[in-house]
């Protein structure tokens, strides 16, 4: 048989005490309008373009276009796209084509996402890395 001790008794109690006293959940005017999204990076295996370089995908390679495809064929509302797997030297041409495809097939896209360091020393390299951000801010 198994004895519940004064400690679990007194934290138990207390944690019972502090629910009783939240209430009852308020009213709402409407229902929950939750809408799901899909983050690129969750594909990071699938995408052909990896940070500056091409890379050989044996299991269905993907872009961002078959990316957007994906969403759209699964129910999805909109995703974030990843700058990692943009091509290196991404057009202003891409990104127009591909918000076109997106809106085309009813994904909205919620941001993207920008790797970066920017606890490096002054210099060079946070240099880069503070350019990097601001040409993906740029780009969104």
């Amino acid at each position: 048989m198994n004895f519940i001790n004064r400690r679990c008794f007194l934290a138990s109690s207390s944690t019972l005490s502090l629910v009783s006293a939240l209430g009852a959940p308020f009213d709402r005017s409407g229902k929950p309008n939750i809408r799901l999204g899909l983050a690129a990076y969750s594909f990071r295996s699938f995408f052909k373009h990896q940070r500056n370089s091409l890379r050989e995908v044996k299991n269905r390679p993907m872009d961002m276009f078959k990316f957007i495809d994906f969403c759209a064929d699964n129910g999805c509302d909109g995703t974030e796209l990843t700058s990692y797997f943009f091509p290196h030297n991404v057009t202003d041409k891409y990104l127009t084509d591909l918000r076109r495809h997106a809106f085309l097939r009813g994904i909205d896209i919620s941001g993207t996402a920008v790797g970066n360091n920017f606890s490096l020393p002054k210099g060079e390299k946070r240099n880069a890395q503070i350019s990097y951000v601001k040409k993906w801010i740029d780009h969104a």
